[in-house]
């Protein structure tokens, strides 16, 4: 209230101007006007006292690693785990292990880090269900598994469709459903 009420609101120009000037009047006065709630100090006196208590973080500590939320799971039979509902894929040396994992609860479904024992094992993977259909389990559940015909990246179903491809003219792919042979129709010229 105390900056909106002396504004001249038609000298506003546009956002970028009432950005500024609320910038300059937070600086100027607000900053500068001793306050009860502050016992009678300036917002810039009471922030400049305390200031000197301000740790600055070492720049090589990531931060986004730093805050990542930290679980433990127990890795099934089938080298999998279960995060908030959602099914993962780590490496099958993990089977049978308790592990950590670190991920970021913001994100929805996401990178998931993978750690036993001090080291890292790299990211685990949402679970493909189609392509988890293909894979054969080995009955002793060792940590290894086969793989039938095809890799993994066989396993995905063709985005394109196996559309035959059309004959040497268009009359020639119309008439093929009834059976009719243009070639002999025409005298056995192939056009």
């Amino acid at each position: 209230d105390q900056f909106v009420r002396p504004l001249d609101k038609e000298s506003i120009k546009g956002l970028g101007d009432l950005n500024a000037r609320f910038r300059s009047w937070v600086e100027s006065e607000y900053h500068r006007t001793p306050h009860r709630g502050l016992g009678g100090k300036t917002p810039l006196d009471a922030w400049l006292e305390k200031a000197k208590y301000i740790v600055h973080m070492d720049p090589s500590i990531d931060l986004e690693q730093a805050f990542l939320h930290e679980e433990s799971r127990k890795v099934y039979k089938d080298s999998t785990l279960t995060l908030n509902g959602t099914l993962y894929e780590v490496a099958p040396t993990l089977i049978g292990k308790r592990i950590k994992v670190l991920f970021d609860p913001n994100k929805p479904v996401g990178r998931l880090q993978v750690w036993y024992e001090g080291q890292s094992y790299g990211e685990a993977s949402i679970v493909n269900s189609y392509a988890n259909t293909r894979v054969k389990r080995n009955a002793t559940c060792n940590g290894s598994l086969d793989i039938k015909d095809n890799p993994p990246e066989n396993l995905l179903p063709n985005p394109e469709p196996n559309i035959p491809k059309p004959s040497k003219s268009p009359v020639q792919a119309a008439l093929s459903a009834s059976q009719i042979d243009l070639l002999s129709a025409q005298g056995g010229k192939d056009e």
